[in-house]
């Protein structure tokens, strides 16, 4: 269940949002490189498998007016994140070596915080940028006084 926390005074203020959930990307690989210090070679299937995955985002909090009202907007977000657990699976591996795919997965999903920790930033920033474009569509779309009855601007 997301919390949501907002603090408005004078036109400014703050905005909370704290969500969780899993991740799951499925998608094609090619791979032909070193994962870590294990060499990785192969092309398929890839799943990967993001448990617990925690966003936390803080914005200031702006108020715009225009000629359909006033309306909020999150300005500068910033976030962090944390995930509990990672699980990779590669198909195809060492084309289809078994052997080696498994030694390799096991590699992988024994140290996913380390790998998670170079390929999710991109992945979480998107999603950041997607949710705060979301919630800014819909506060301009919605005057302030529909949001917090009795608003003043003291």
């Amino acid at each position: 269940m997301p919390a949501i926390r907002l603090q408005l005074s004078k036109g400014e203020g703050q905005f909370s949002l704290s969500f969780k959930g899993n991740m799951n990307l499925t998608a094609k690989y090619v791979a032909d490189g070193r994962i870590l210090i294990l060499p990785i070679q192969g092309n398929g299937d890839a799943l990967v498998d993001a448990q617990g995955v925690e966003v936390h985002i803080d914005s200031k909090l702006i108020l715009e007016k225009d000629s359909k009202g006033d309306h909020m907007k999150l300005a500068t977000p910033k976030y962090r994140y944390t995930i509990e657990r990672t699980v990779f699976d590669l198909k195809n591996l060492f084309n289809g070596n078994k052997q080696l795919a498994d030694t390799t997965l096991q590699f992988a999903n024994e140290n996913w915080q380390q790998l998670m920790d170079e390929l999710s930033p991109p992945a979480i920033k998107q999603i950041v940028k997607t949710v705060v474009k979301a919630i800014n569509k819909f506060l301009s779309k919605v005057d302030i006084h529909q949001i917090i009855k009795g608003y003043t601007e003291d």
